[in-house]
């Protein structure tokens, strides 16, 4: 950093001088000198960044007419009302900070023109804690109807609604401004706000009254199931649902095995939480069948997305495997155990080739070439 900056800030021909006068770099140029004394300047960290700016009374009448900002060059005018100086930091034509000299405080602000009317509107950061905590609109076509954190980022967001009775969301930290509709969400025949906050197409929260809700969301996560059972024998399927939402649900859900609709149950849900539902199943043919579970089937509950409210799978059926193995006219057959069957070849006939029959679905493998033994391992896929 250098000694010290020097502008003709005042517009007079003589450069005023901003100084580093204690040589510490974290606070900037901290002292203000003008060598005719048409000017005097008053200290403020405007952009927040450690360091000394100037607000400069550039006719020594008492009123600031300029912001100057030495470490990064910046000059710019300034707007008053009474006590409070309207001050463009960054020098992109609008005012992000309002200073008031009678209280000596200092409150950041962001300009958008929210509602599109061409005039811009102001938020008001009034801790310093880049949270925007207020909503002003000059000309009165918007004003704030709810506050909220709809990013989830710590910091305040505004639900704003215009003149015409339509609302917008805005942002102030991020800067932009998503759509918003009327719908009823809660089946109480009265339209809630939706709001759409990442301008993702979807509705991520509601506001009922003045208060904000996570928009609901059913989902059925996982089904959890063994994949492969013996003909009749009875096991456990697991239907994990979550329910995305500030508020307990109830709502239906459907199994279907194949086509057959073999469970029609309520389930409760509770609040921005998961259940697990267990269901005791039985395959009664031997093969393929899948499982799905829907649910709220009869889209009773407005959600968020509709494309996650089912899951399928995949099972299979086996049974105990007769297995035949033929070698030149000569046929052996080797018991019904369902994990191996070993087939001897009785006579002193060359049994090479083999001619294979498995009566089932499973997966056959050879782990044998002998000619006199051939061992066949049978693996239900």
């Amino acid at each position: 950093m250098l000694p010290y900056v020097s502008l003709d800030v005042d517009n007079d021909g003589i450069n005023e001088t901003a100084k580093n006068e204690d040589g510490k770099v974290s606070n900037g140029y901290e002292v203000y000198e003008d060598p005719n004394m048409n000017s005097v300047g008053l200290p403020l960290d405007g952009d927040l960044d450690g360091m000394t700016d100037w607000l400069v009374d550039a006719s020594n009448n008492g009123i600031y007419d300029l912001y100057w900002d030495p470490d990064d060059g910046i000059l710019t005018n300034v707007s008053s009302k009474g006590y409070k100086y309207f001050i463009d930091t960054d020098n992109d034509s609008y005012f992000d900070l309002i200073y008031d000299t009678s209280t000596k405080s200092s409150y950041h602000v962001v300009s958008f023109d929210v509602d599109n009317d061409e005039n811009q509107e102001v938020g008001m950061d009034v801790n310093l804690d880049g949270s925007y905590d207020s909503y002003t609109d000059s000309d009165g076509s918007s004003y704030l109807f709810v506050k909220m954190d709809g990013d989830s980022d710590g910091k305040t967001d505004f639900l704003i609604k215009l003149r015409n009775g339509s609302y917008v969301y805005w942002d102030p930290d991020d800067m932009y401004v998503s759509s918003c509709g009327l719908l009823d969400v809660d089946n109480d025949q009265q339209n809630e706000v939706a709001i759409d906050v990442n301008k993702d197409g979807l509705w991520d929260w509601f506001v009922d009254g003045s208060k904000a809700w996570l928009f609901p969301n059913l989902a059925i996560e996982e089904l959890q199931a063994e994949t492969r059972h013996l003909v009749g024998s009875e096991f456990n399927l697991t239907i994990k649902i979550f329910n995305r939402a500030n508020t307990s649900t109830e709502t239906t859900l459907h199994i279907f095995l194949d086509s057959e609709l073999i469970l029609n149950d309520t389930v409760e849900l509770p609040a921005n939480d998961y259940v697990n539902v267990s269901v005791e199943l039985k395959l009664e043919e031997e093969g393929r069948h899948r499982v799905k579970a829907i649910i709220d089937p009869y889209d009773e509950i407005l959600e968020r997305r509709e494309d996650d409210n089912q899951k399928e799978m995949e099972l299979i059926a086996y049974s105990t495997t007769t297995t035949t193995v033929t070698g030149y006219g000569a046929t052996y057959v080797s018991g019904t155990q369902t994990n191996q069957s070993t087939a001897q070849n009785e006579s002193s006939a060359h049994v090479t080739p083999f001619s294979l029959i498995v009566f089932s679905s499973p997966d056959v493998y050879v782990n044998s070439t002998e000619e006199k033994e051939l061992i066949i391992k049978i693996t239900p896929k």
